[in-house]
């Protein structure tokens, strides 16, 4: 495991995925040294498949989103863009990393909505502290308005 420490895995990403426009240079530099890590840690002999390494790379991206939500949480500006994402080289496919505390996920089903019926995304108060999403349903009886999140 020591002899490890030498080996240098930070260009793998490269060859599999390239990085979304709000990864910095930093973000960059940590998610890269991050999956450098694992690779040491899970393959020590270096082989990796492309769907391993998009699974470490999810996990990297995920540890550097929090970090910068934390860091966003404290007021700074320069932490505001956390929509973290990577590209696949082969595919173009580009895919966003979540953290599961986000809520966001499965808050919205993805099954078709019933006629008459429609998402609704609100920011109300100062500084935009309170983000609601609500569900509105039309029907000829009675409206009716379902509060999902808060």
């Amino acid at each position: 495991m020591r002899e490890l420490r030498r080996q240098n895995f930070v260009d793998m990403v490269d060859r599999c995925f390239s990085f979304g426009s709000h990864l910095n240079a930093r973000d960059v530099k940590a998610v890269r040294r991050t999956v450098s890590g694992l690779i040491k840690l899970i393959y020590p002999h270096g082989e990796i498949t492309r769907e391993e390494m998009d699974e470490l790379l999810e996990l990297a991206l995920e540890g550097r989103r929090r970090v910068k939500e934390q860091l966003k949480k404290m007021g700074s500006f320069e932490y505001h863009q956390t929509s973290f994402s990577y590209i696949g080289n082969v595919t173009r496919e580009e895919r966003f990393v979540g953290v599961p505390e986000e809520g966001g996920r499965d808050l919205i089903s993805q099954d078709p909505l019933a006629p008459g019926s429609i998402y609704a995304a609100s920011i109300a108060s100062l500084r935009n502290r309170y983000r609601g999403l609500s569900l509105i349903s039309m029907s000829l009886a009675v409206p009716k308005c379902t509060i999902l999140a808060v």
